[in-house]
């Protein structure tokens, strides 16, 4: 009996090990002291044939920083010192799996519970990250949002039966994120929620979209929304405070990119006319007036390569003369104060922008 008593304790014992080791296998964290980031307020990442070159920009130019790893995308921000990054996996596939790799204040650690990880997006300061995740390499086996608490080495369950929209989401401050869905077998359900971490709660943010969503950007007091109804597409303002819309323009197709500027009240995004050419355009919520900043220079945009600004009021993005050749990429800097386009890589190649989040 007591032999059988000790069997089964053992048994017991070596099965709850084996269920928090299969736990906790999927989440690595150690000190990495001398591995943090030397990142700066715009970083451009260089791949070269696998290999990755980073770049500081400084005075107009390109400045080496080292060498970076598989990154495919990243977030991060330099006060706060927390840097997350998708690091590709190679597998012998020809996939797009990949970890994300967090570095915050000198402690690494790697979620590895899915398959693919995109859409990476740090809170003001860096606490949290939302990002979604898919189960395989299949577009059909997208989980949906996650948000994961950095600070507290844990992920965050919403209470909340939003499907959301792709990558339709966005963090408003530290504790609040919104994002745009609806609720399966609800009718009118297509709203843009917010979650509120410090309550635990979903709201509605935005009832009446004016068709369905197909991109947003939230702003200080307000919201930029492009719908579409039918075969029509509207670009317009939504006052938060005094709930009151504003028509900006009918011509905007698709936004595809996006940078907001809280402080001045503007924003940038990459996005295109119906018939035309990709650009980089300029809202400002002061006198809502929509601008369209680039034409012929560059000849093309790359709007997969990225967009980010410094605290100078500069715009980066990435562009090339031959759009079929992404792997020939320059680096554009728009200068917002004398509102002039400059080159400021010196040759071409694979590169890809970032800024810090703000």
């Amino acid at each position: 009996m007591k032999f059988w008593f000790k069997t089964v304790i053992l048994i017991t014992t070596f099965l709850i090990g084996l269920t928090f080791t299969s736990c906790s296998a999927k989440k690595d964290t150690k000190v990495e002291v001398d591995n943090i980031p030397k990142y700066s307020e715009v970083t451009v990442l260089e791949n070269s044939n696998g290999s990755f070159n980073a770049f500081r920009v400084q005075d107009k130019t390109l400045n080496s920083i080292g060498t970076a790893d598989n990154i495919r995308e990243m977030s991060y921000n330099i006060k706060s010192s927390v840097y997350a990054q998708s690091i590709n996996v190679l597998n012998g596939e020809n996939s797009n799996k990949n970890v994300i790799d967090i570095n915050a204040s000198g402690k690494r650690t790697q979620l590895k519970d899915f398959y693919s990880a995109i859409d990476l997006k740090l809170s003001d300061s860096g606490s949290k990250l939302a990002f979604r995740t898919f189960k395989s390499n299949s577009l059909e086996s997208a989980e949906g949002m996650k948000v994961y608490d950095i600070k507290n080495n844990k992920y965050l369950k919403l209470k909340s039966e939003v499907l959301i929209s792709g990558n339709l989401y966005q963090w408003i401050d530290e504790n609040r994120i919104i994002y745009y869905g609806s609720i399966e077998g609800q009718k009118n359900s297509q709203k843009i929620y917010v979650y509120d971490f410090n309550k635990d709660k979903e709201e509605v943010y935005l009832n009446d979209i004016n068709g369905t969503c197909i991109y947003f950007i939230a702003m200080k007091n307000g919201i930029l929304i492009l719908s579409r109804q039918r075969d029509t597409q509207q670009l317009y303002y939504y006052n938060i405070e005094d709930k009151i819309s504003k028509n900006i323009s009918n011509n905007i197709s698709e936004i595809y990119k996006s940078i907001t500027k809280y402080k001045d009240g503007e924003v940038f995004f990459l996005g295109s006319e119906e018939g035309q050419t990709n650009a980089l355009y300029m809202f400002s919520n002061a006198d809502f007036t929509l601008k369209r900043v680039t034409y012929d220079f560059p000849k093309n945009i790359d709007i997969s390569s990225g967009l980010a600004v410094d605290s100078q009021e500069n715009v980066y993005f990435c562009g090339m003369e031959n759009a079929e050749e992404n792997n020939k990429k320059d680096v554009f800097m728009y200068d917002r104060k004398e509102g002039s386009l400059n080159l400021i890589s010196t040759e071409e190649g694979n590169y890809s922008v970032y800024s810090e989040t703000k």
